[in-house]
């Protein structure tokens, strides 16, 4: 899947990262903030931050029980990307899947993955015109003008352009057929490409 501005993938972090800080855990839980545990948590926030991911899941949401302590803490983390996180819709723990015996509780992140279906448009399809008809439609429209005039000035000049204008577009209203673009249609298929296939089926046959 490509963001939509910069076509960048979207990155997804989610794991037990083994890591204190007080960026995601209980900043009142001083304990888990000893100096090499602040130091080891420095290397995955140069990571993520290297990367452009942002934390996912809210901060002080804990995820893991302590089975000396028996204190929650958090040691669980989803990263995303910076350019994805309006992608997220809710990401939270969900302790009703909690196994027995189990110190992690499940995370569950819900993104919004849906993507907005390009509806089909219509041409004018100048391939398919007979021309010889367009131009039998264009003389009658021509013939509607009035009679040629020589031409004076600006105002005559404009008007004899929108004049002019107008009957090419009514021509091309009349007489060009309309297509439909849609996801899969062929730009390069030709009647000629129809009547050959046409052709190898009817010789396989």
């Amino acid at each position: 899947m490509k963001h939509a501005e910069e076509e960048t993938a979207h990155t997804l972090w989610v794991g037990d990262f083994n890591r204190h800080h007080p960026y995601w855990d209980d900043p009142n839980d001083t304990r888990l903030f000893t100096n090499d545990a602040l130091r080891a948590a420095e290397y995955l926030i140069e990571a993520i931050t290297s990367l452009g991911l942002e934390l996912a899941l809210p901060s002080g949401i804990l995820t893991h029980l302590h089975n000396v302590t028996k204190k929650w803490t958090r040691l669980d983390q989803v990263f995303i990307s910076e350019h994805s996180t309006d992608l997220v819709e809710a990401c939270d723990t969900e302790s009703r899947f909690r196994s027995t015996k189990m110190d992690h509780l499940p995370m569950v992140t819900k993104l919004n993955l849906e993507f907005p279906t390009a509806q089909p448009t219509v041409f004018c399809n100048f391939h398919e015109v007979d021309w010889g008809e367009f131009c039998k439609t264009l003389a009658k429209h021509l013939t509607n003008i009035e009679g040629l005039q020589q031409i004076r000035d600006q105002d005559q000049l404009n008007v004899s352009c929108e004049t002019l204008t107008k009957a090419i577009q009514d021509t091309i209203e009349d007489s060009v057929p309309i297509s439909e673009i849609c996801s899969k249609l062929k730009r390069w298929w030709t009647k000629e490409l129809t009547q050959m296939h046409r052709n190898m089926n009817k010789i396989g046959r």
